[in-house]
């Protein structure tokens, strides 16, 4: 249920006689927001004795029909004025009146009312406080009434209003005031976020404004940006669900019972998944501490509960070290809880959240709220705007919006789920916006149970924690990589690559046994951390399987549309075997960079440039430089050694330098040497590769 968005925003203060409302507009009245903002602040009373013959004494003795007319009277002058103003009306009004002798109360709201409030805050006094108030008023005469007779007043008018409200689409919140100082801090700050919500374009104006600062930071940090992993948080990177969670821990508030969910009733009643259901739930949130510290507390309980999902906080740790995929939490749920959860993992720097956020408990006036269309939105800026690709990871049927729109969709199967069923299948087969090519990860239920969504054919089962998978989102599987930061890879500390590098070290070994040794090292090289960094793909057609059929094969990726270049002399070997593991690849030899053509680029992808040892870097540099400048702008260098002195790809240096800052320029070495010596005559590296040490 979706109010007008060109009604005026009409705020109704409730709560019992003595509960303070005159005294908190009056303290409005004061207030920097008052008179900053477009506001109107009404006392329900006075505009009724404004506009009543004979005023509020005769208003008074009139019976309830005619009551109620002049009450809607009243409640529509304010409309109408408020929508003059193009501002805010703040109105003070009683729900019911309740004489302790009597078994129920005489409600005062009448129909109008319902029509005209977009919003409703009920002060919820403790019930002693407001006797001894009524006990101490000397400004008017309020009957004495016992304090469980108010507190039965009170949760009478909290739970009727609260009804009233979901049933005619008026956003409820209870404001607890324990803390009496906080609440006209706690109101003011409300009242400024919901005259924000006016323009209805404010709340995907405002995540999309943090999206692209948590995005230049990640740039910052990250030069080589290209994947973005997004996922949703409940129920998706944690079995929990921590509204649930919350609520369970929040047992003074009033509609707290043993398994209730107060957002399960606002998003299963007539708002469903509108904004205004999402604004509702964040307002909900509110009610569920009285201060700050009390919020702040909650919170931490709920994270420590939250236990993330192994094969997920991989991906989310992975994410995190990689230096071109970033990570980030878009959520329908609190963004604090999330936040906290991150920290206990040790992700809070690298990870961040876009989720809820709520006035009541921060300095500024800041009412966030995330709905799947916002969702969807985000994940659209990411691709869009900001040119990643986007793997998105959800469970619901809110993510579905966000999942159709990422280039890689995959959804968390944790258990049976009804809606999600019906609305994947829609999503897929009937949507305006198909979902295609989506797969599904499935975990265990609580009961050990394993249940997939809809068949394996329409979503797939995919391993996460595969080598095939991590090589998809990746690149390349990055805890299989000895080191790799700012586009350097290397295998120094694996053991392979001890056994592959001892022949290139042992001055006994020359010649064909070494260039041999070279041509294993640069086979091995291609076959891990140059297919793992380049990606793989299927052979178009498949392949003869041996046993009569056609089977899928895999080679690297754009493979016909990589050329080798064998740096002459001593990068011969290494790149023969750089061949032989891509045999479709292109092979040129050059031994200064203007054996490297401009039609030598022609359909080229990929420029692999291959050398037995890269000292200063300074060869490598004029090499890059002069492909760049002959067409190559666009193409992606990988340099591949033997050995490569540190020295030359800190970020001091000059091919370090150009490493960081060129976003499609890697390195890929056997190891990496922190000795500085550089090989001549019978110690140089060509020589020994080509019995010539004689000749020097």
């Amino acid at each position: 249920m979706e109010p007008a968005r060109d009604k005026p925003i009409v705020v109704g203060i409730y709560g019992v006689p003595g509960s303070g409302k005159t005294f908190l507009l009056r303290e409005l009245q004061g207030g920097e927001l008052y008179h900053s903002k477009h506001f109107s602040i009404f006392e329900g009373s006075e505009v009724i004795d404004s506009i009543t013959p004979g005023g509020l004494s005769a208003f008074k003795a009139l019976p309830d029909t005619d009551k109620s007319q002049w009450r809607q009277l009243a409640i529509f002058k304010i409309r109408e004025d408020a929508a003059r103003a193009h501002g805010m009306a703040v109105v003070s009004g009683h729900f019911m009146f309740w004489p302790e002798e009597h078994d129920s109360g005489s409600r005062a709201l009448t129909q109008g009312d319902m029509d005209t409030y977009t919003h409703i805050l009920y002060l919820d006094v403790p019930a002693d406080t407001v006797v001894e108030r009524r006990k101490g008023d000397t400004s008017r005469v309020r009957p004495q009434v016992s304090v469980e007779h108010m507190r039965r007043w009170q949760e009478t008018e909290i739970a009727e209003l609260r009804d009233i409200c979901g049933r005619n689409g008026i956003l409820f919140a209870r404001i607890t005031c324990a803390v009496p100082e906080t609440v006209t801090a706690k109101v003011e700050r409300l009242l400024g976020a919901l005259e924000l919500y006016k323009d209805e374009s404010f709340p995907e104006m405002t995540v999309k404004s943090a999206l692209r600062t948590i995005i230049d930071d990640h740039r910052q940090s990250k030069p080589k940006l290209r994947n973005m992993l997004v996922f949703d948080a409940d129920k998706t990177l944690a079995a929990q669900d921590t509204g649930r969670l919350l609520w369970s821990l929040a047992k003074h508030h009033p509609d707290y019972s043993p398994g209730h969910d107060p957002l399960k009733a606002i998003f299963g009643g007539p708002m469903k998944y509108s904004t205004e259901a999402f604004l509702q739930a964040s307002l909900m949130y509110t009610e569920a501490a009285d201060d700050l510290a009390d919020f702040a507390a909650l919170c931490e309980s709920v994270a420590s509960l939250v236990i993330l999902r192994p094969e997920l906080l991989a991906l989310l740790r992975d994410a995190a070290e990689s230096p071109s995929t970033g990570a980030i939490i878009i959520t329908c749920g609190l963004q604090r809880v999330w936040e906290l959860v991150l920290e206990r993992a040790g992700l809070a720097q690298d990870v961040k959240v876009m989720g809820a956020t709520l006035p009541c408990f921060g300095q500024h006036y800041e009412l966030g709220v995330i709905t799947p269309g916002i969702k969807s939105s985000l994940v659209t800026q990411l691709r869009n705007d900001h040119g990643l690709t986007v793997w998105a990871f959800g469970d619901s049927v809110i993510d579905i919006p966000m999942l159709t729109v990422a280039n890689h969709a995959i959804i968390v199967a944790g258990g049976p789920s009804k809606s999600m069923e019906e609305g994947l299948d829609h999503a897929i087969n009937r949507g305006d916006q198909p979902l295609r090519k989506a797969r599904q990860a499935v975990f265990p239920h609580e009961d050990g149970s394993v249940t997939p969504r809809l068949d394996t054919n329409a979503l797939p089962i995919v391993d996460i924690t595969s080598l095939f998978f991590l090589r998809e989102v990746f690149g390349h599987p990055p805890h299989l990589i000895g080191i790799h930061t700012d586009g350097i890879y290397h295998a120094t500390a694996l053991a392979a690559s001890k056994i592959l590098a001892t022949p290139h070290r042992d001055a006994r070994i020359a010649g064909h046994a070494l260039r041999a040794a070279h041509q294993r090292a640069g086979w091995y090289l291609s076959m891990t951390l140059l297919s793992d960094l380049l990606g793989v793909e299927e052979i178009p057609g498949g392949i003869p399987h041996v046993q009569g059929n056609m089977t899928t094969g895999h080679r690297l990726r754009d493979e016909e549309g990589t050329l080798i270049v064998a740096l002459m002399r001593g990068g011969e070997p290494m790149a023969l075997g750089v061949s032989e593991a891509f045999p479709a690849a292109g092979f040129l030899h050059a031994k200064n960079p203007g054996d490297l053509k401009e039609e030598h680029l022609k359909g080229v992808k990929t420029v692999l440039l291959v050398d037995s040892v890269v000292n200063s870097g300074k060869s490598v540099v004029e090499f890059v430089d002069h492909i760049r400048g002959a067409g190559g702008q666009g193409v992606r260098i990988v340099v591949v050694a033997g050995v490569v002195q540190a020295g030359a790809v800190r970020e001091e240096a000059v091919f370090g330098a150009m490493v960081k800052a060129d976003g499609m320029l890697d390195v890929v070495a056997l190891r990496m040497s922190e000795n500085k010596f550089t090989g001549q005559g019978g110690t140089d590296t060509g020589n020994r590769l080509f019995n010539t040490t004689r000749l020097e």
